[in-house]
C-alpha cells in the first residue's frame, strides 16, 4: 500500500523483573513518513482515524525511575512532535478530534497534548 507504515516491535525486554511493561527496538518500513529516533519504545502504538498520525511510546528513563516521551509522526506534514517527559509506564494511547492525543501513564495519570 501506498505511504503505509509497517511497524514491527523487536527485542521485547520487561522493564523491570516480573513487570507487566516492556521496551523494545522499533523497525519501520515505509515512504513518505519522517525518520524516528532509533531508541528504545514501549510496544504500544496508535493511528489517527485517517492513519495520517502515528503515535509512539518511546522509553525515557531517568536513572532509575521509568518514564516515557510520546512520539507522533505525522505523514502529512513530514514533522515529528514529542510530549514532555511523563513518569510510569505508558498503559495506553489514543487519539481523539482535532489533533490531540491522550496518553494513559501507569501511575494514574492522564497526559493530553495537542499536535499542531
Amino acid at each position: 500500500m501506498k505511504n503505509q507504515m509497517e511497524i514491527v516491535f523487536t527485542d521485547r525486554r520487561q522493564v523491570r523483573k516480573g513487570s507487566p511493561y516492556r521496551v523494545c527496538r522499533l523497525r519501520l518500513a515505509g515512504r513518505g513518513w519522517p525518520d524516528l529516533d532509533r531508541g528504545r519504545y514501549q510496544d504500544i502504538q496508535a493511528w489517527s482515524d485517517d492513519r495520517s498520525r502515528l503515535a509512539l511510546a518511546q522509553w525515557k528513563p531517568l536513572g532509575q525511575a521509568p518514564g516515557f516521551v510520546v512520539v507522533v509522526a505525522d505523514r502529512a506534514r513530514n514533522g515529528v512532535y514529542r510530549s514532555m517527559r511523563m513518569r510510569g509506564c505508558c498503559q495506553s494511547i489514543r487519539f481523539l478530534g482535532k489533533g490531540q492525543v491522550v496518553a494513559l501513564s501507569s501511575t494514574g495519570v492522564i497526559h493530553s497534548f495537542v499536535v499542531p
